[in-house]
């Protein structure tokens, strides 16, 4: 299953040092792999990714297109990861290694 964004959250980022800027921060369905923590940092700047939640600092006017972006960014990275995982396949009935 593709990780999806559950929730956001947009945070004033007084506290962070950074001024016209707010930190977004996203809960998602699941969990990311490995992998996928990789591949999203390369497709999207992410602050923070921890377990189901992502963090990222962008203009008010920027949070919908970054949010849409970060969720097309996980679907991308989740296909990316399923793509390169060894895929088991079933021997057919004929594959003389099943004959007993």
């Amino acid at each position: 299953m593709f990780p999806k964004v559950a929730a956001m959250k947009v945070e004033s980022s007084w506290g962070h040092g950074r001024k016209a800027m707010v930190r977004c921060v996203a809960r998602l369905t699941r969990a990311l792999t490995d992998r996928e923590v990789e591949r999203l940092r390369d497709l999207v700047p992410v602050e923070e990714i921890q377990g189901d939640r992502v963090a990222w600092f962008c203009r008010p006017e920027e949070v919908e297109l970054v949010e849409e972006r970060v969720a097309l960014a996980l679907t991308l990275a989740a296909k990316a990861a399923s793509d390169r995982r060894p895929r088991m396949r079933m021997a057919r009935r004929s594959d003389p290694r099943l004959a007993g």
